[in-house]
């Protein structure tokens, strides 16, 4: 092993390596579940982290949602303005007929 400086005085060291446990684990896990009080104070912080999360997390879907339209916008824009121009030359030739009927020339004599 290859060996290392001292820490300073003033830092904290690791003097007793912990295993872990699962019997311990499960068995304190056991008696919060069985404690009224400490489940209702886990339900309290369920509750209050919702509350926090939620309004991120609605801004953040909107968000997401204002920049798929955006770009379903952005890509569609080309094809809308090419009908939009069909639309007004063909509006505009039926007007230029409808009204070219009350301008007909008369002959001369």
């Amino acid at each position: 092993m290859s060996s290392r400086p001292a820490p300073p005085a003033q830092v904290p060291t690791l003097t007793e390596i912990v295993q872990p446990g699962p019997a311990g684990a499960l068995a304190s896990a056991g008696a919060a579940e069985q404690n009224p009080a400490v489940h209702d104070l886990q339900a309290l912080l369920v509750q209050r982290v919702m509350q926090s999360l939620t309004p991120m997390l609605e801004q953040h879907v909107q968000e997401a949602i204002r920049q798929l339209v955006l770009t379903h916008a952005d890509a569609l824009m080309p094809r809308l303005q090419e009908q939009a121009r069909q639309l007004a030359r063909s509006l505009v030739a039926q007007a230029f007929e409808q009204e070219s009927v009350h301008f007909q020339p008369t002959p001369k004599a």
